[in-house]
């Protein structure tokens, strides 16, 4: 019996993991900024801590994009200046997390800090509110 109940447990963690890297391969994260833009470079390094970028990384691939660049983004099949015009990306920073049809789940325009960043994204953003870091720091 014990053996058994052990194998279960495994099926149930891996079916877990296979599900939660679905979820995140459904979910799109593009990050829209501009280099030297100041208010950028705060949500940057928001997005960059270690817990942040692992919770993120969990429920969406991230795709950073340059509003002022010329390189083709292979996702998107544009460069950063006509992924903006498509996404009427009007100021820097703005996020914009979609699914993999192509439908915009949420929009952050400007930057936040650490923890309003957090609640909107625990509070509207699929699949997060289940999070354990999402309920620890945004208080869910």
């Amino acid at each position: 019996m014990k053996q058994s109940s052990l194998i279960l447990i495994w099926a149930v963690a891996l079916l877990f993991l296979i599900v939660s890297q679905a979820c995140a391969a459904e979910t799109r994260m593009l990050y829209f900024y501009y280099v030297g833009c100041p208010w950028c470079a705060r949500m940057e390094k928001v997005l960059r801590e270690p817990d942040m970028d692992g919770l993120l990384r969990r429920h969406a691939k991230i795709i950073r994009i340059n509003i002022q660049g010329r390189k083709r983004i292979s996702f998107l099949r544009q460069s950063g200046v006509e992924a903006a015009k498509k996404f009427k990306v009007y100021g820097t920073p703005t996020i914009i997390f979609m699914s993999v049809a192509g439908k915009e789940l949420l929009r952050i325009p400007g930057a936040l800090n650490r923890q309003d960043f957090l609640d909107v994204i625990c509070r509207y953003l699929p699949g997060m509110r289940e999070e354990k870091s999402c309920h620890e720091a945004a208080g869910l």
